[in-house]
């Protein structure tokens, strides 16, 4: 495989600083891709009515995962959200992650929790965990996420937070969790959540044709955020609505290295990392957003 050159490529005084989840610009950054939502496999059991995955493609063997992260590296990008579909289901989902840290990028699970994690083996992986806890309420749960079992979501989350990894809790607010949101929020402090992303349904994938039965007027989630935000003083937590997945920041890219933006309900494809034009040419689009909201001058 081709030497990756990080450091050579993000340029002098450019890093991602972990503990932030935010990336340094050193003077003189050019344009370039920072951050990207990476499929390793876009397969998931979840079975949850507002998944946003429209089409299951096949799965790509580590080999070409390599080869695509080290193209975006090469490329300059700093911050990989490693997602899917369920990301744990790749047994070499660590070592993927791993070859990132160890060239210099940030990385983060984006997962359901749907199976046992090694605690100690995440952290080693990857920089943040965010985890979907839609509802404490294990009813409501199952309804939420018919495939997530919910008692193994518990457990990882209390071993996460018990082994020091940095966990974030992502709430996506539907019909169904929308009394116990509040609750949610609580227990999840109760238990060492120190950061808490509050989302919005987007009618995307699965949520085309689940839309009515799911969606909650604006005004009532515009209030049910703000009051929930305003527990963050009481509970001494991070409280945030998650913004960032926007068509100005967004990247996907998928397994074989064909990658994606647009508007959250809308994805176009632009091509492929391996072709550097392309690949620059969204970067030139993107790079002020994505600047603004995962970086620090």
């Amino acid at each position: 495989m081709e030497s990756v050159d990080y450091l050579e490529t993000v340029g002098s005084g450019s890093a991602y600083v972990a503990n932030r989840d935010r990336v340094v610009l050193g003077g003189g950054s050019r344009p370039r891709v920072l951050s990207v939502c990476f499929e390793p496999t876009n397969k998931c059991p979840g079975k949850c009515p507002y998944c946003l995955i429209e089409d299951h493609d096949q799965d790509w063997p580590t080999e070409v995962l390599r080869s695509v992260l080290a193209a975006l590296l090469r490329h300059g990008t700093m911050r990989f959200g490693f997602g899917g579909g369920e990301p744990l289901l790749r047994p070499d989902l660590n070592e993927l992650a791993s070859y990132v840290r160890r060239h210099g990028g940030g990385t983060l699970l984006r997962t359901s929790g749907m199976f046992p994690m090694v605690a100690a083996e995440t952290r080693e992986a990857f920089d943040w965990v965010d985890l979907s806890f839609d509802t404490v309420d294990p009813d409501v749960f199952r309804k939420c996420r018919p495939g997530v079992p919910y008692e193994v979501l518990v457990e990882n989350l209390g071993n996460l937070v018990r082994s020091a990894c940095r966990v974030r809790v992502s709430v996506l607010i539907t019909s169904r969790n929308l009394p116990s949101v509040e609750r949610t929020v609580r227990y999840l402090a109760d238990v060492g959540v120190r950061h808490v992303r509050l989302q919005r349904l987007v009618r995307r994938g699965q949520a085309k044709t689940t839309w009515r039965s799911l969606v909650v007027e604006p005004q009532v989630v515009d209030e049910v955020m703000a009051e929930t935000i305003g527990l963050s003083g009481e509970l001494g937590i991070d409280i945030r609505e998650l913004r960032t997945v926007a068509n100005t920041t967004l990247c996907i890219v998928k397994g074989d290295g064909r990658f994606y933006s647009g508007e959250p309900d809308g994805i176009t494809r632009r091509g492929s990392v391996f072709n550097v034009a392309e690949l620059q040419g969204v970067a030139e689009r993107l790079f002020e957003a994505q600047a603004d909201a995962y970086a620090d001058a």
